[in-house]
């Protein structure tokens, strides 16, 4: 069995379980009766694992409270991140949402770390994460997120940045709803005592786009379920949790004549012991076994319907780990010296196919068993009352490759109506199952990524807000990036018309080459992505709140570099420099939400810039369904509406996509392919009910 140890810091162990933080969530007034200091002179754990001032915190961080899910009517991670500067939402024709950090683009969720409790939640296969229904947003209290590296503290997965939630430990609520597409839902908060639990329920039918990728009229079954039960204990020094789910899901963009479906299982239990040795000492120590099941069955038919493949891929995978963390204040200093051990381990990942009643491997080996030991140390320096430095390095013994060292420095100051921060900081993150170790696409000399950020920010707090800006540089090294082979050929000859050769002496029928027809991942010499970030938040009476948030990307290029001869591409590419595509260069969120007696309106708009496209866009569908001005700039408005009808009960409405914008992503990943196009008007009727 594989273990993994992850230490953890004394307050953020609290603070990452809620102990910090105030749950108001028995009282329906009491997200508006939060005085300006509260709301304003945020403490946050994620960047330090240590409880600061968000202005005094070593990196740059967002926090959404139980109050602004409220306020603004967020349902969704998906919801709550639109608001976030520098972040782009990609709808991925798998059926789930990309998040691009700071235009660090990636197929799956796989650049960026997704904490729920300090639990880490993905399947290794992918490395993926979803940030749809299957992470309700009923149970979540406080989110967290760093825009930036974040390995020194968090390791190999804290990349492009680090998504942290904290599950709710006092509610006691019953919340239905129905919606567009025979949506319903059914969730229970429930708090006695030390002891917490959640379940929810989910189902839809699906909304439809209007086309398949390969252009032809969209028609397919776009159901998704979810049952969860979530069962929490905590006390002064205990916190235990146990999590049991099933989500199901369409994968969104196929072709005319196939239909796929996933099943996730992300059940974990975790266990968190804090204590405080002295005055000055604490001792934190959090272990979690993960048991991630990830089935995705596919179906294929002719034109009459009738069923010609059927399989089932199946993946069972352990995540687990044990970390603990010593942290002590000695002077101006306080100290965190921290060890972990983690691993993840499958065996006999397999493709089965239902007609045949046949079974194969989809990984290169039987087995994969991969662990990761970390030491690190922090120190953060209290300089004077205003300037505060702090300081780390971690050390990463791998057992797959080789062994990690990375840092971080910030220097930050807090003055009177000004603050400011300056910092610097490497990241790494190692390959997936499924970038390395794919049955058809394995690349064993694929390495892990790195990057190196340098990081400004200058804010400005005033009597009912705060504002603040941040230039961002970010170089990358080593930048896994996948490209579309078609083959390393075997001479099938269905592959052959739509691959480009860059070898054309090479025999293209030769019975040692091995069939890929797929993303084929590589290590591009170099990426470069800077650009300015604004975030403000005023609250100008007690019933207005507003937050502004701009995004302005100066430079994304890449450098791929020299390419296997070997490699037979299914897309054009250039291994010089060139400007990335599928990226708007500037974006801007507005969130607001008005108080008015019983009733509370929130709007949410968003707007993107036009992006560029590659040469070959959109060339693999027919002519007249082609259409480039789906790349155009787009606005999206959401409306959310609730009003009392008691003292423990309200209703609300939430309209996602209120004027029905057709909005598109592009088929990043598969350049020939159409848009992937993201839900229209969405509708949803809710009451809840306090006990």
């Amino acid at each position: 069995m594989a273990l993994v140890i992850i230490l953890g810091l004394g307050e953020a162990g609290a603070v990452e379980n809620g102990e910090d933080y105030e749950d108001d969530s028995n009282n329906q007034n009491a997200l508006f009766d939060l005085s300006l200091e509260d709301l304003l002179e945020m403490r946050v754990i994620v960047s330090s694992k240590q409880s600061q001032l968000i202005q005094k915190a070593p990196g740059v961080v967002r926090v959404f409270t139980r109050n602004d899910i409220e306020k603004f009517g967020y349902l969704t991670l998906r919801d709550l991140l639109g608001n976030v500067p520098g972040v782009q939402l990609d709808e991925a024709r798998n059926g789930h949402t990309l998040i691009f950090m700071r235009g660090v683009q990636s197929r799956y969720n796989s650049k960026i770390l997704l904490l729920i409790d300090g639990v880490p939640i993905r399947d290794p296969y992918y490395g993926q994460f979803l940030i749809d229904e299957q992470i309700p947003l009923q149970n979540v209290e406080r989110v967290e997120i760093i825009s930036g590296p974040g390995s020194v503290l968090y390791g190999a997965n804290g990349f492009a940045g680090v998504i942290s939630v904290i599950t709710r430990s006092d509610s006691n609520e019953v919340q239905a709803y129905i919606g567009n597409d025979n949506t319903i839902g059914l969730s229970v908060n429930a708090a006695k005592n030390n002891f917490s639990g959640f379940v929810d329920y989910y189902d839809t039918k699906g909304w439809q786009p209007s086309r398949n990728r390969d252009g032809s009229t969209f028609d397919h079954d776009q159901r998704a379920n979810n049952e969860q039960l979530f069962l929490k204990y905590q006390d002064d020094n205990w916190t235990a949790i146990l999590n049991l789910q099933n989500y199901q899901h369409p994968w969104t963009y196929r072709d005319q004549n196939s239909n796929q479906f996933g099943n996730r299982n992300p059940d974990y239990f975790s266990l968190k012991y804090r204590k405080q040795i002295m005055d000055s000492t604490k001792i934190d120590i959090h272990g979690y076994y993960s048991d991630y099941r990830f089935i995705r069955e596919s179906f294929r038919f002719d034109n009459l319907g009738n069923t010609t493949l059927r399989t089932e891929e199946d993946f069972k995978i352990l995540l687990n780990g044990l970390e603990t963390n010593l942290s002590w204040q000695k002077g101006q200093h306080i100290i965190n010296l921290g060890v972990s051990y983690q691993a993840d381990f499958t065996e006999n990942a397999s493709l089965n196919n239902l007609l045949t009643n046949t079974r194969t491997l989809n990984l290169a080996r039987d087995s994969v068993h991969r662990s990761d030991i970390g030491l690190y140390f922090q120190d953060i320096w209290e300089l004077t009352d205003e300037l505060i430095l702090t300081y780390g390095v971690r050390k990463d013994v791998l057992s797959d490759f080789d062994n990690e060292l990375n840092y971080r420095v910030a220097l930050t100051g807090d003055f009177e109506n000004w603050y400011g921060k300056a910092m610097v900081g490497t990241a790494y993150r190692i390959p997936s199952y499924r970038e390395y170790l794919d049955v058809r696409s394995f690349n064993f000399d694929l390495q892990p990524e790195h990057m190196t950020t340098f990081e400004l920010q200058i804010g400005r707090k005033f009597d009912r807000g705060d504002a603040n800006l941040t230039y961002f540089i970010s170089d990358y090294q080593d930048f896994i990036k996948d490209l579309l082979v078609c083959t390393i050929q075997n001479g099938e000859e269905d592959f052959l018309d739509d691959c480009v050769t860059p070898n054309p002496e090479r025999p293209v029928n030769d019975p040692d080459d091995r069939v890929v027809d797929d993303e084929y991942a590589i290590n591009a010499d170099k990426r470069r992505l800077s650009g300015l970030e604004f975030s403000s938040r005023f609250i100008p009476s007690e019933q207005l709140s507003l937050n502004l948030n701009l995004t302005y990307l100066f430079d994304f290029t890449e450098e791929i570099g020299r390419v296997d001869s070997d490699l037979f591409l299914g897309e054009a590419i250039d291994t010089g420099e060139v400007d990335l595509v599928y990226l708007s260069d500037f974006s801007v969120s507005i969130a607001a939400s008005y108080q008015l007696d019983e009733t509370a309106f929130g709007i949410n708009l968003s707007y993107f810039s036009k992006r560029d496209v590659p040469p070959d866009y959109q060339t693999g569908v027919p002519v007249e369904i082609r259409n480039i001005n789906n790349a155009d700039e787009w606005y999206k408005l959401d409306l959310y509406l609730s009003t009392e009808l008691s003292t423990n009960a309200k209703f609300y409405l939430k309209s996602t996509n209120l004027l029905d914008a057709e909005i598109f992503s592009q088929p990043f990943g598969g350049d020939l392919d159409y848009d992937n196009q993201w839900e229209g008007r969405n509708i949803r009727l809710g009451v809840v009910y306090q006990f």
